[in-house]
């Protein structure tokens, strides 16, 4: 079940994009621009979030509360505050997806993020708050989504993110849907709730909801 979530860079605070959506390029490039401008500027931060395990084999939802922080070319690290309900294989699952994670902030690049490296882009239509632009990964990996990006139409932020996975987690899970959306935490668009499903070999349908709050900037 670990890898259900992805991270992807998160975007904001610029001048309104383009009034025409014809441009796919240009309203990607100008997201891409911000969203260097805000990493350049984040300073250290920890937020709250808490995961929530799914599936028909588990009497009840299990859930865990874990502490992330985030320093500026060190990466993310993390402190479980709280075991909640997870217990057993449910636990382990839990704290692989977490570990990967950590070990996945600390490289060089993202393999998740939306950039001209992994995707083609490809402006699909727009609504008086956002461009919707279609997302095709360059290469099949578990990192990158068949889906759509939406960005808002005033400041350039990436707002959500949903799609299928191009690959396979791994050999025990599926193909992954999800859905990862952003939000303004003190002039930083950082994620704020995420929503996967996968099929998983022996146990089915599963669900992962992390909801991240608690924003605290400037943590050391």
């Amino acid at each position: 079940m670990a890898g259900l979530a992805l991270l992807l860079v998160s975007v904001g605070g610029s001048a309104p994009l383009p009034d025409s959506a014809g441009s796919s390029n240009e309203i990607v490039d100008e997201a891409i621009k911000v969203a260097r401008q805000q990493q350049e500027r984040l300073p250290a931060y920890s937020v709250l979030r808490r995961y929530t395990l799914s599936n028909k084999h588990l009497s009840a939802p299990v859930a865990m509360q874990v502490r992330w922080k985030y320093s500026p070319g060190a990466g993310r690290e993390f402190q479980v505050v709280d075991p909640g309900t997870a217990t057993g294989i449910a636990r382990e699952a839990l704290l692989k997806l977490l570990q990967q994670e950590a070990d996945s902030s600390k490289l060089a690049s993202d393999p998740s993020s939306v950039t001209p490296d992994h995707y083609l882009f490809e402006s699909t239509g727009s609504d008086e708050s956002a461009y919707t632009i279609r997302l095709t990964p360059k290469i099949s990996t578990k990192y990158l989504v068949n889906g759509y990006a939406y960005i808002a139409r005033e400041g350039g932020s990436l707002t959500r993110v949903q799609g299928t996975t191009s690959k396979r987690i791994s050999f025990w899970v599926g193909k992954a849907t999800i859905s990862q959306e952003f939000a303004n935490f003190e002039g930083y668009w950082l994620p704020s709730r995420t929503h996967s499903t996968a099929d998983v070999r022996l146990i089915g349908n599963t669900e992962l909801t992390i909801e991240a709050t608690d924003y605290r900037f400037g943590i050391q």
